[in-house]
């Protein structure tokens, strides 16, 4: 597997655990983020080297319900439905995977998520609910974007937990096997904006046009 697909593997994996039905904000993300990095059942790291500009890899980060429109206005595959919160994003799956995904520390070459959530499927049956934390850390090189990003996975429950590091090789190949039919498809999408950010606005409707424009346009 690439470097470019583990990187987004390391997405898809954050969005199998984080994803649950409506969820509230934990009174402190922060802290709980903290317990979750020290205290982790399992931790998934990877570092990739992304051929995209500074300018693109940040703004694909800072418009998140963009990017879900993007991919669903090219027809891929599951169709992921993001939506906005004020406090957080929502993320739906038809495949099995739904929840909440709360900041909780951003810098100029960083962010950190909080992710709450539980995954309903037949791959992974002792996962069906818990906490992670995503944290991602980057620079610009000159040829592209370095970024270190880090999963950490804590189970709801200690017998979940017990279970989840047992099953390690089993989850692994589930995230190979979903990245490596969508990680192509995601990489298009940025290459298509670093080539022609213009077309890509037709693919679009309604407000996300401008927020597009806005976004990428101009360069």
């Amino acid at each position: 597997m690439s470097q470019r697909r583990r990187v987004t593997a390391v997405w898809a994996f954050v969005g199998a655990l984080a994803l649950a039905s409506p969820a509230a904000a934990p009174p402190d993300a922060a802290e709980t983020a903290r317990r979750v990095i020290l205290e982790p059942d399992v931790v998934y790291s990877t570092h990739v080297l992304w051929e995209c500009s500074a300018r693109t890899w940040e703004r694909a980060l800072e418009y998140p319900l963009l990017m879900g429109a993007l991919w669903r206005a090219y027809g891929f595959a599951p169709a992921y439905v993001i939506t906005g919160r004020p406090d957080s994003l929502h993320v739906f799956d038809p495949t099995g995977l739904v929840g909440d995904a709360f900041p909780c520390a951003r810098t100029s070459h960083s962010l950190q998520y909080l992710v709450l959530g539980k995954l309903d499927h037949w791959a992974v049956p002792v996962l069906n609910k818990g906490l992670a934390v995503f944290a991602v850390e980057w620079q610009d090189t000159g040829h592209g974007i370095a970024a270190d990003a880090t999963v950490y996975v804590q189970a709801g429950s200690g017998i979940a937990g017990l279970l989840l590091r047992l099953v390690r090789p089993l989850l692994a190949a589930h995230v190979e096997n979903r990245i490596s039919h969508n990680v192509r498809d995601a990489q298009r999408i940025i290459a298509d904006i670093e080539r022609d950010p213009a077309h890509m606005v037709s693919r679009l409707e309604g407000p996300f046009r401008e927020e597009f424009s806005q976004a990428f346009g101009g360069r």
